[in-house]
């Protein structure tokens, strides 16, 4: 399965957060790429058909697939799709996830102890001089990035008509809470640009 030149690439960083509220929660990066298509005419959806070639990985957990896939149902229902079974739909939808060990290098300054030179002068004035030392430290951090592939796909030549990805620093620990809150945001951001805008 190929995807189509693309006729435009949008990437925006989307001010989402893994819980609302929490501003030291990392981030989601989402891209999005498309090319030429009706898409406002667009308005029934199938999962791709097992059997035919797709890209990319599945979840390797039941329960994160079917969130994943609840979720994406839920999206695009909400933006006026139906999801048809009986006939060829207007488009496939399809999903894939990767992840990648990332490294971030933070260089931080801080200031300790007192410089040399640190004196008292007795008299009318006396003042202390409280001038510290600076120190320059590297943090070296390491974490698991996840993506989710969202594509939307051609029935008739099963060529990919548009793509979302959504990208995040993903928690050290899992459990079932935050799992489902962190498929609804990472899904709601890869689909917030779906449909694209059509050109005048």
């Amino acid at each position: 399965m190929k995807t189509v030149t693309p006729r435009a690439i949008v990437s925006v960083i989307a001010g989402i957060l893994l819980m609302t509220g929490c501003a030291s929660q990392p981030k989601i990066t989402v891209s999005s790429d498309y090319s030429v298509a009706n898409f406002d005419q667009f308005k029934t959806f199938q999962w791709l058909p097992d059997g035919l070639e797709s890209e990319g990985e599945k979840a390797d957990n039941d329960i994160v697939g079917e969130l994943i896939i609840n979720n994406i149902n839920l999206i695009l229902a909400k933006k006026g799709y139906q999801k048809e079974l009986e006939t060829t739909p207007d488009v496939y939808v399809n999903y894939s996830v990767s992840t990648a060990d990332k490294i971030d290098i933070e260089n931080q300054k801080s200031y300790e102890g007192y410089a040399p030179g640190f004196t008292w002068r007795r008299g009318y004035g006396a003042q202390a001089t409280d001038s510290k030392v600076e120190i320059f430290e590297t943090n070296i951090i390491e974490y698991l990035e996840g993506t989710l592939i969202v594509d939307i796909i051609d029935p008739v030549d099963l060529k990919i008509i548009w793509r979302g990805m959504g990208t995040k620093e993903l928690p050290e620990y899992f459990d079932l809470d935050n799992t489902e809150k962190l498929i609804t945001n990472i899904v709601a951001a890869t689909l917030e640009n779906y449909p694209p805008p059509m050109e005048k």
